[in-house]
């Protein structure tokens, strides 16, 4: 484990001069005690797969936590918390014109695929707004091996463009919510098209740069695209970052990244979602209420599997990061819930 001792877990997280502001957790409204115990906790987990808990405050990191072998050099997949960023380049993308408007249809993006596979009325009707809201009516569903567009028979084909496009549809757009990856990934298809490069020039110019992230892997497709949906890996303060870029309506340092208008979309309540915990969803950011003693304190936030979160609640002014290797296990995310719950009571 790598954090300060009970003694010392008051004082600031050390100034790596990345870009952070650092304050005290005391300073910032927590009891310190509370937060060793939180760490004690997670130190303590017989699984030995959660890596790292990070906390900002009102714009400042407060509290860095390392376990089970990593640190804050080390970079951690987050899986499908990178969709995240990739509706934040879309953004960004938008707000450079290069994408009109986020009601664009999909298909002329993709030229050099032609002729598509099963075009329809349908097909032709898919936007950029619901591949982001993961509405595009698809037959694809991650949580359905059967569906021949879920993740895993994507990941098998050599090309993941190809493999989209070509999908049957199952419903209208607009029609239904089902969460597929292969959405994620035209989108990131669809960026390249439109700022006619590679999609991780882009991010390094426009998000990554800006935000001081200077070491990192993100996954390719076969063909050699960023795979949107997911696999990016980050030190646990890049990923954190993120989530302070939204709750300060898109600006970091002082540098306007995305636009407000965008965060506010982004962010917001879309679509309820069945049979899940969270209050829906919107452009690849989760939505939810904690019930906190009575009290409903609402929270937006990037998920991926293995219980990798950030999350961002705005009316505490926090954001606050966890990195799990705990992948398709049935406790990964009820844990980051539980520790996220944890901060909030520690909150003085």
């Amino acid at each position: 484990m790598d954090y300060r001792s009970l003694n010392e877990v008051g004082m600031a997280p050390a100034n790596r001069e990345d870009g952070w502001e650092i304050s005290g957790p005391q300073q910032a409204g927590f009891d310190p005690e509370a937060l060793a115990a939180i760490a004690d906790e997670i130190d303590d987990d017989q699984h030995g797969d959660f890596h790292a808990l990070l906390i900002a405050r009102r714009g400042r990191l407060v509290f860095e936590a390392y376990f089970n072998g990593y640190d804050a050099a080390r970079l951690h997949d987050i899986r499908s918390a990178g969709k995240s960023f990739t509706a934040t380049l879309i953004g960004i993308a938008i707000d450079q014109g290069a994408i009109p408007n986020a009601d664009v249809r999909m298909l002329p993006y993709f030229p050099n695929f032609r002729p598509h596979a099963r075009v329809d009325p349908q097909k032709e009707a898919i936007t950029v707004r619901h591949l982001l809201m993961m509405t595009s009516g698809f037959d694809a569903d991650d949580a359905d091996p059967a569906t021949p567009g879920c993740e895993d028979n994507m990941l098998k084909s050599d090309d993941w463009i190809r493999c989209g496009l070509d999908l049957p549809m199952a419903r209208a757009p607009g029609e239904q919510w089902v969460y597929a990856g292969v959405n994620t990934m035209l989108l990131a298809g669809l960026l390249e098209a439109a700022t006619q490069g590679p999609l991780i020039d882009f991010a390094s110019e426009w998000l990554f740069g800006p935000l001081g992230i200077d070491k990192f892997h993100w996954q390719r497709s076969p063909r050699g695209i960023v795979a949107g949906q997911g696999f990016l890996s980050l030190r646990g303060r890049d990923q954190l970052k993120l989530g302070q870029l939204h709750l300060d309506n898109g600006v970091w340092g002082g540098k306007r990244i995305v636009s407000e208008q965008w965060v506010r979309a982004a962010t917001k309540h879309r679509v309820d979602i069945p049979n899940e915990g969270h209050a829906g969803y919107g452009y690849q950011w989760w939505r939810m209420t904690i019930d906190m003693d009575g009290k409903g304190i609402g929270c937006f936030f990037a998920s991926g599997n293995g219980g990798n979160k950030i999350y961002v609640l705005p009316s505490l002014g926090m954001v606050v990061g966890t990195a799990s290797s705990a992948y398709g296990k049935p406790y990964m995310h009820t844990r980051s819930h539980t520790i996220l719950r944890r901060v909030i009571q520690a909150a003085i």
